[in-house]
């Protein structure tokens, strides 16, 4: 008997197979990054070298038997289990090593001045090896509901990462013909997994929460990185359910019941509602009103929370951990060039934020490494 997330899964493959053989209309303008290369070169490039391509970290290929941090009995998923999450961490570790090493290749990258195509090349042969491998892609189905869930977000997660990485270095045409289709066919197989995960259907199997919005954000980026407009734009229901279901204070109801870790959730699921909203802005893709005025709620939550918890304890009926560590506030910089255009004002009070001592650079290992230095160059200057 087929289970419905294996169908589901075939139909999305089969789909996307036959739209990613299809030749793209010739009028067709190309897909950027959210971030402005040239941009960030002329204001804060300078030399780079790559001293050598250091030896790749080991595919992590085997995607079976996954299991969340949290105690599987744990209404509110904010309690975690210390054995669960010491061997979740340690699986991990493989990625988190593999991400590091592109994110440092990709932040020189995007800085060389004059560009350096031997780090770029370096970052795509890492990448090829992975692909080659058949990297985070095999015995997904190996898993119980909540184990694939969990092994196709590390698809999305870390492939969000990944293809960031890829577009700092510049993009497919960056790397050697040897390895630029094999680097193509992965990104193309792990935006399919993640599609045939989230496709309309299964919606039912889960509420729409952080997850729904990295799967969203990176299959975007991933479309982008493969010049896939039809990938780029699956997210985009997804973007817009997340706006609009936000309440009349900014507070998201998917991420507000997690108990005690309630605004660490909501801090998690801004970063690829914004990431997806400036990488689709840099694309044309515009907000309606209503959604730009969700997003504002939003980021003013966020920010307010800072110094009054009693926000989000309103929702979260317990005293909630507020973090103000630099990665959770990523999505300031990330949206400093959007809300400059939209929303001057709110800029500007993100900024008192964004600027206390610690919080910049802005790094994220799902953002394809510094965030500062891609979407807010200026800030870099400013010490």
């Amino acid at each position: 008997m087929i289970k419905p997330f294996e169908f589901f899964r075939c139909l999305a493959q089969t789909s996307t197979i036959f739209i990613l053989m299809a030749t793209p209309a010739a009028s067709a303008p190309l897909l950027k990054p959210a971030f402005d290369i040239a941009a960030v070169k002329a204001l804060i490039g300078r030399p780079q070298h790559l001293p050598i391509c250091k030896k790749v970290e080991d595919p992590v290929t085997d995607m079976a038997g996954f299991k969340s941090a949290y105690d599987p009995k744990d209404p509110t998923q904010s309690k975690v289990d210390a054995a669960r999450a010491a061997s979740e961490k340690a699986r991990s570790a493989a990625f988190d090593a593999f991400a590091k090493s592109l994110d440092r290749l990709a932040d020189r990258a995007l800085l060389a001045t004059p560009e350096n195509p031997e780090i770029s090349q370096c970052l795509f042969s890492h990448l090829a090896a992975w692909a080659r491998s058949g990297a985070m892609l095999q015995n997904v189905e190996e898993n119980d509901d909540m184990g694939q869930r969990h092994a196709v977000m590390m698809q999305a997660w870390y492939g969000a990462g990944f293809a960031n990485a890829a577009l700092k270095a510049g993009g497919l045409d960056a790397a050697r013909p040897e390895d630029r289709q094999a680097v193509r066919d992965w990104f193309a197989a792990l935006s399919r997994s993640i599609m045939a995960e989230f496709a309309p259907s299964t919606f039912s199997l889960k509420r729409h929460n952080n997850h729904d919005y990295w799967a969203a954000y990176a299959v975007s980026v991933m479309g982008v990185l493969l010049q896939d407009r039809q990938v780029f734009e699956f997210g985009r229901p997804i973007l817009s359910e997340a706006l609009l279901s936000t309440d009349e204070d900014g507070a998201l109801p998917s991420e507000m019941w997690r108990g005690e870790r309630a605004y660490m959730y909501q801090q998690f699921a801004t970063l690829p509602i914004v990431g997806q909203v400036v990488l689709y802005a840099a694309n044309g893709v515009e907000l309606t009103a209503d959604e730009k005025n969700a997003l504002y709620r939003i980021l003013s939550f966020n920010a307010a929370a800072v110094g009054n918890p009693l926000m989000v304890e309103k929702y979260s009926k317990v005293k909630p951990v507020i973090s103000a560590n630099n990665f959770d506030f990523a999505w300031i910089d990330m949206s400093a060039s959007y809300l400059a255009r939209e929303n001057p004002d709110l800029a500007k009070k993100l900024e008192t934020v964004a600027s206390a001592k610690g919080m910049r650079p802005a790094w994220h290992i799902y953002l394809g490494g510094s965030v500062t230095e891609a979407y807010n160059p200026q800030a870099s200057l400013r010490k």
